[in-house]
């Protein structure tokens, strides 16, 4: 646990009237500050749906796709949701292949505000660089990598400085932030996919756009197989977060790798979790789906999609078949992107899958295949397909997935881009009878609900799948809980804010600064 905290006392000598909260520099117990958690507006719903329902409104919201057909069905589809204007209004960047597109939210929907700059862009990420809010990451294969804020690519490309000059930076499929050792600065790992012989890489944040790369925080040995998603996630619950990379080809170039963190410092851990599958990974999103306080994982990858369920000691164990968690019927179908979610509000997590546009090599002319969306409700531990009943399951070659609040009725909406054409945004029709929580923590606080006799925990984070961030404001449903006995959430410092007894159907934010 980190022990300095100016950030949060500063935000109490002001926002608590100068008061003693309990706020010390040198204390190893949990500090518990209400005050810093600001509790919406409850918002009743006056004519409940019987449960939720949406609209196709991605055109009519003015979001477009691709401008031309691509030659690489992985370069496009990545996708940032997060108000990036500043003005309140949830915007949205896509990135295809040479093509970057930003859209402004507005009143009336969405504002193309940037199109077609000279970057040869791939992953996009979300990460507060300088202390001064979350702007996206652009990742390249060209050496540079470069942010965006306020609707504008700006530089200096923050990778080339920290570099030694005689030592070339390699291209990059993705930059994956965290605060992997507890300073508060962000830090990046580095997918360097598409370089040959590179490995991937740990930068570990200085703050201001200023970054020391660590050449031994990943073992070159494992970091060459083919990387295609990461994500950051509290593997053995020590409060650390760990770092999962899923791999492609893992048959020819090895297996996905668990990367576990104490204290900033990164150790092999891919056998001992029994986590080392070898797949043509694509994405991977985590959740605890089975309300055991620890986060499971969700892969995706060609033939098969795979759930692994964290037995709490360190070990995972597949449990696609007893879940019925695989979307895919074929071994030619290709899962991408994925996200826990709490589509109904029931209280517990159901899964949201993209799929489609799989190659088939062997063939002279390459086939596409669209595939359609898949939405898993979870019922009693087991996932059913619920996506065509409601209207979801649309044909297309899918890859990232958003669940995000764009018309803030307590129903998540549902972004999922496609690799050629636009992105389909399906916008809630109205409010249903279940109540819920929006809670925005910082990115990699552990979050704990208790209501209606079951406790929920979650991590707030900026990744939700294959290619795909968001804001971390996390939705969780309570079902027919009228009262919120307890709300715990942990910062990444450490620091504990705690609110009692109080109702449900509002949006929740922890001031931290």
């Amino acid at each position: 646990m980190r022990t300095s905290l100016p950030a949060l006392s500063l935000l109490c000598l002001v926002a608590c009237g100068g008061r003693d909260t309990g706020v010390s520099a040198d204390t190893e117990d949990p500090i518990v500050i209400s005050d810093a958690i600001v509790l919406g507006a409850v918002q009743t719903c006056q004519a409940p749906l019987p449960g939720p329902s949406w609209t196709e409104r991605g055109e009519a919201l003015g979001l477009e796709g691709a401008l031309a057909e691509l030659g690489d069905h992985s370069a496009g589809g990545a996708v940032v949701v997060h108000d990036l204007s500043g003005d309140g209004r949830q915007d949205i960047l896509l990135s295809y292949d040479d093509i970057l597109r930003v859209y402004q939210g507005g009143e009336g929907g969405f504002e193309s505000i940037l199109a077609e700059p000279q970057v040869e862009s791939f992953f996009l990420g979300l990460a507060d660089l300088e202390g001064e809010g979350l702007e996206a990451l652009i990742a390249s294969r060209a050496p540079e990598s470069i942010h965006l804020r306020d609707g504008v690519v700006r530089t200096p490309l923050f990778l080339g400085s920290p570099w030694n000059q005689d030592f070339e930076p390699p291209p990059l499929i993705g930059l994956v932030p965290a605060d992997a050792d507890g300073d508060g600065v962000m830090d990046l790992a580095g997918l360097a996919h598409f370089a040959e012989n590179e490995s991937d890489r740990m930068w570990w944040g200085q703050g201001e756009h200023s970054f020391a790369q660590d050449g031994e925080a990943i073992d070159p040995a494992l970091g060459t197989r083919m990387a295609f998603d990461a994500t950051w996630f509290d593997w053995d619950i020590d409060g650390d977060l760990d770092l999962y990379v899923v791999n492609d080809k893992g048959p020819q170039y090895g297996p996905n790798q668990l990367y576990v963190n104490d204290g900033g410092s990164l150790s092999d851990g891919s056998e001992a979790c029994f986590c080392d599958l070898a797949l043509s990974g694509m994405g991977v999103s985590s959740g605890d789906y089975n309300q055991d306080g620890i986060p499971d994982l969700f892969i995706t990858a060609t033939s098969k999609n795979i759930l692994l369920t964290n037995s709490g000691s360190g070990a995972f164990a597949d449990t696609t078949q007893v879940t019925g968690a695989n979307t895919l019927v074929d071994e030619w179908q290709m899962g991408w992107g994925s996200t826990f979610l709490d589509y109904d509000s029931d209280g517990v997590l159901d899964l949201l899958v993209a799929g489609g546009d799989q190659y088939l090599e062997d063939d002279p002319v390459p086939v596409r295949e669209d595939q359609a969306i898949s939405l898993l409700a979870q019922r009693d531990g087991v996932f059913v397909e619920v996506a065509p009943k409601l209207g979801l399951d649309e044909m297309g070659s899918w890859r990232s997935v958003v669940a995000f609040h764009y018309n803030d009725d307590g129903v998540l909406d549902l972004l999922i881009t496609d690799v050629r054409k636009r992105p389909v945004l399906f916008v809630s029709d109205g409010c249903t009878e279940a109540g819920w929580l929006t809670i925005d923590a910082p990115s990699g606080s552990r979050i704990e609900v208790e209501a209606g006799g079951s406790i929920q925990t979650r991590w707030a984070t900026t990744h939700t799948g294959y290619w795909a961030s968001s804001s971390p404001i996390t939705h969780i449903g309570l079902g027919e809980a009228s009262t919120v006995e307890r709300l715990t959430v942990t910062l990444p410092d450490g620091t504990v804010l705690e609110q009692a007894d109080f109702e449900p159907r509002r949006a929740i934010v922890l001031r931290t600064e």
